[in-house]
């Protein structure tokens, strides 16, 4: 009797995390047009009816009727529409461990036309509390999302070889208030020291323990402030910090803008 395991299959496949932050029907007419947004998330686009475009100073791209578009995080563009467009979309987020978009490294968005049957029934059972309707649409979700991945799109070897090796310190961080974490509590997960965890990590990694936390902080305050109506109080004790005034200096000095400002400009649908 033989029995094969795969051990690099069971660390990817219980750490992919696919988090929706918003989604819904939406339709826009001129008034939908919103300038220089960059989100921390992904947006996922069925356009329905309509046109829309997506532009920047590089490229101009047309949200056309029958087509799914993956806008990733961190890229910078206007949303515009002339007359009338009809969209269903999701908000997204895409990680192998914490902080590390499986997009990160996508710059430009990606299109591939969709199935209308399929969309439709979808689109119908979205609104369902039938729990096998839901898990339907979550691997229909899913099965979209990463058609989109490229071999180029994501560092495989290297991110996973992350994952295993920091499996207790990527759960930790997951599972506490980031702000609150000190590179010692790290360095106590993995049974080092302070200093050759340190090391260790930024040779794995490329960042120190410090930038990487940071790093994490930045991103879930920026999804908070947009996908959550929180007051900034509250944004600064989700993340663990021990006032707003601290966690509002903290995010302009990283960011140049103020989190109240940051969500003003890049609120949208």
């Amino acid at each position: 009797m033989n029995e094969l395991q795969y051990d690099l299959f069971g660390s990817i496949i219980n750490n992919i995390n696919i988090e929706i932050m918003e989604h819904g029907n939406f339709t826009g007419d001129s008034e939908w047009k919103y300038y220089n947004i960059n989100s921390p998330f992904n947006r996922l686009y069925f356009v329905l009816e309509g046109l829309g475009h997506v532009r920047n100073k590089y490229e101009e791209i047309d949200l056309l009727p029958g087509n799914i578009y993956l806008i990733p995080l961190h890229t910078t563009y206007d949303y515009i529409c002339n007359s009338h467009v009809k969209k269903f979309y999701l908000h997204f987020k895409s990680e192998l461990f914490p902080g590390n978009d499986i997009f990160d490294n996508v710059h430009s968005p990606m299109s591939t036309p969709f199935d209308a049957d399929l969309v439709d029934k979808l689109l119908n059972k979205v609104g369902s509390s039938n729990i096998s309707d839901i898990a339907w649409c979550k691997a229909i979700f899913l099965d979209i999302i990463y058609s989109f991945i490229t071999p180029h799109s994501y560092d495989t070897d290297r991110q996973v070889h992350t994952i295993i090796k920091y499996q207790n310190i990527l759960n930790y961080i997951r599972n506490n208030s980031p702000a609150k974490i000190t590179i010692s509590q790290l360095a106590m997960q993995m049974n080092m020291s302070v200093s050759g965890f340190s090391k260790s990590f930024k040779l794995d990694t490329g960042v120190s323990p410090k930038e990487y936390i940071k790093k994490y902080i930045l991103k879930a305050a920026k999804e908070i402030l947009l996908v959550q109506d929180s007051a900034i109080k509250q944004v600064a004790y989700k993340l663990g910090f021990t006032d707003e005034f601290y966690f509002s200096r903290f995010f302009k000095k990283e960011t140049g803008i103020a989190p109240k400002d940051y969500r003003y400009q890049n609120s949208m649908k």
